[in-house]
């Protein structure tokens, strides 16, 4: 069980990642919106069953989830969400918030999320 601050479960093992180089990027990826979504989407393919205990009393959370939904103007939307350890000695530190989000898979992105 994580106890949300820095103590993993059995099932993440600290210090694995899946490798990124901006290079994999996709060249249509231009705007937030579109690097939000493909981080969602690479992050749920490559991870699909990962999860964890995000409270003591609940069910494993998976730690990467995207779902489609139409909203009340009738617009497809997608929905992300991401549970990411974070270092839990970030507010001594003086890095960018988002340099403490530690690793949760070794998984190689697949060629599909690299090229448009």
């Amino acid at each position: 069980m994580s106890d949300g601050i820095g103590n993993y479960p059995k099932f993440i093992k600290k210090n694995t990642m899946s490798a990124f180089a901006t290079s994999q990027l996709p060249t249509n990826i231009n705007t937030l919106e579109r690097l939000g979504a493909w981080v969602g989407l690479t992050m749920a393919n490559i991870n699909p069953t990962l999860a964890v205990n995000e409270q003591s009393s609940t069910d494993p959370t998976k730690v990467c989830q995207v779902a489609f939904f139409r909203a009340s103007d009738n617009s497809l939307r997608l929905t992300v969400r991401l549970s990411l350890p974070i270092d839990s000695t970030y507010s001594a530190q003086t890095k960018k918030f988002w340099e403490n989000a530690q690793e949760i898979s070794n998984v190689v992105i697949p060629t599909a999320f690299t090229t448009n």
